[in-house]
């Protein structure tokens, strides 16, 4: 696997840190439509993903030494498509 294990667990890690704020900004008991903490995710995300296509710094935080980001470049397009839509589809949602 071309991806760093820190890089994995630091994004696994930021990512549940930010569903459980949003779901605690909301209150447990009723489960809630995403809310901001989740926008702020899937923009990490993407942010992220962008990222390490284009920065140099940002590639030798997540890829091992010697991985080229050709190697995983389909897996972040994939990652952008999807986090793209669901970003534009919650920021819809909480609009109207």
């Amino acid at each position: 696997m071309p991806f760093r294990g820190i890089a994995i667990a630091q994004g696994v890690v930021a990512w549940s840190v930010l569903g459980v704020l949003d779901q605690a900004l909301h209150g447990w008991i009723v489960p809630t439509p995403p809310g901001t903490m989740m926008l702020a995710a899937l923009g990490m995300l993407l942010g992220a993903t962008f990222a390490v296509q284009i920065s140099e710094a940002a590639r030798t935080w997540a890829l091992k030494p010697g991985r080229s980001v050709a190697e995983v470049a389909p897996f972040l397009r994939v990652l952008q498509l999807v986090g793209g839509f669901l970003f534009a589809v919650f920021a819809f949602r909480m609009l109207f």
